[in-house]
């Protein structure tokens, strides 16, 4: 449709609006309201500007459909550095509608049992997957395939909601599993200075660290299946896959990223943190203890939104506890979507956390999201038809790369602080 016309019709409806806005004035400014009369043509006048704005918003539709459809298709593979930027263009397979529904019908039914369109969907899939490198390529058995994106969004999900450390960590991805280095500065010590006119600036140089974000390989171990529950179309499949690779994916994850000792595993949230207290007792903590934790960690990282971590049988000790005036420190939320708090800041539950024993690092405080984890971004699921075929049953064996450290230099104002019980000596 042509411009003028568009143009028209713009006009057109300014016009209707001024009316209605004259009609309005007039009785405003008189002190009465609408006529009969005039009710009446604001009305007709009120029906007249929405058809107008309609015809316009579909000229406008379709002035915008014609240029997308009359664009010229652009081979970019044909220009430097095409591949990249075709790629770039689209979305990523794994996106996709198609890969979803070949990736969980492939679990089910076996490659053999797909479709030409969805065996050429999941191989472009297998493609763009960095780490499909290592599996061995055009074999049933062997061959693994990247999870589908929302599906992979679901199971880290599942993971935040049964371990503590993913829920309040600092979280991101990454397409490959290239050691990633971040780097680190520890300037709490130095200071500005005063200097006097036409006098020179002292030099202070600042130290700079770096820590190194990894990629550790976990596996599921094998998730058996019965073939009858498979030809079960009632059978959820991907829920119940999801369950399984969550939990035992989330269960071994969480403990290292809690305590795990960086020696071939992620260094935990707990060995990355500094001592901010240490308790008289074995298995007890004191009201004043908890204050002296709290401000062992710097106000500029309280701020931020700091909180505390533990065992759940931790907390039912500090439940007990009393202040000076012989309140609980522990305050349930008393709207809905309001945290529980201890000493008026928000907790963490953690079941990988120490309890309190003889020189345990059982209570954290401090800004959580100190902590990075990092997601390699192609978990992978592998259908084993022949390991289990004896006994009727089809495995599953799913692969998935992370890492976890504490960001913040070591340093004794460290962001998250932990408190270590007496050795009992």
């Amino acid at each position: 449709m042509s411009e003028q016309t568009e143009k028209n019709l713009i006009e057109e409806r300014a016009r209707i609006w001024n009316e209605m806005t004259g009609l309005i004035d007039t009785a405003s400014q008189e002190e009465r309201d609408l006529s009969a009369e005039e009710a009446q043509r604001y009305d007709q006048l009120e029906n007249d500007l929405d058809a107008k704005s309609k015809s316009i918003e579909r000229i406008q539709g379709y002035n915008q459909r014609r240029d997308e459809l009359e664009q010229p298709q652009v081979d970019y593979r044909l220009l430097p550095g095409g591949d990249r930027m075709a790629e770039e263009r689209q979305v990523p397979v794994t996106q996709t509608d198609e890969y979803r529904e070949a990736f969980f019908d492939n679990l089910r039914y076996g490659f053999g049992g797909l479709e030409d369109e969805q065996k050429e969907v999941l191989s472009r899939g297998r493609m763009n997957a960095s780490e499909m490198r290592a599996l061995a390529v055009g074999t049933d058995s062997a061959g693994g395939y990247t999870v589908p994106t929302e599906f992979l969004n679901e199971l880290i999900e599942a993971q935040k909601a049964f371990g503590g450390v993913r829920g309040v960590a600092r979280t991101f991805a990454t397409s490959d599993g290239r050691d990633m280095e971040v780097p680190t500065i520890d300037d709490t010590s130095q200071k500005g200075e005063i200097i006097g006119e036409n006098n020179s600036a002292n030099e202070q140089d600042t130290t700079y660290g770096q820590k190194v974000l990894k990629a550790y390989k976990y596996s599921s171990k094998m998730i058996k299946v019965p073939m009858e529950l498979l030809q079960d179309s009632a059978f959820n499949l991907e829920a119940h896959l999801n369950e399984v690779l969550a939990t035992r994916i989330g269960r071994i994850t969480n403990e290292h990223f809690t305590t795990g000792d960086d020696d071939d595993k992620p260094e935990g949230i707990v060995t990355g943190s500094a001592e901010g207290k240490e308790a008289a007792a074995v298995a007890a903590v004191t009201y004043e203890e908890l204050v002296d934790l709290l401000h062992s960690v710097d106000p500029a990282y309280r701020g931020l939104g700091a909180a505390w971590m533990f065992h759940d049988n931790t907390l039912r000790e500090l439940r007990k506890l009393t202040d000076d005036e012989g309140r609980l420190i522990f305050q349930p939320g008393m709207v809905q979507g309001e945290p529980n708090t201890l000493l008026g800041e928000p907790y963490v539950i953690n079941q990988d956390m120490p309890v309190m024993e003889a020189s345990a690092k059982a209570i954290l405080y401090g800004w959580m999201q100190s902590y990075a984890v990092r997601n390699v971004m192609s978990t992978t699921i592998i259908r084993l038809n022949e390991r289990y075929a004896e006994s009727g049953q089809v495995a599953f064996l799913g692969w998935a790369r992370h890492d976890g450290r504490s960001l913040h230099a070591e340093a004794a104002n460290g962001a998250v602080k932990h408190m270590v019980m007496d050795d009992g000596t």
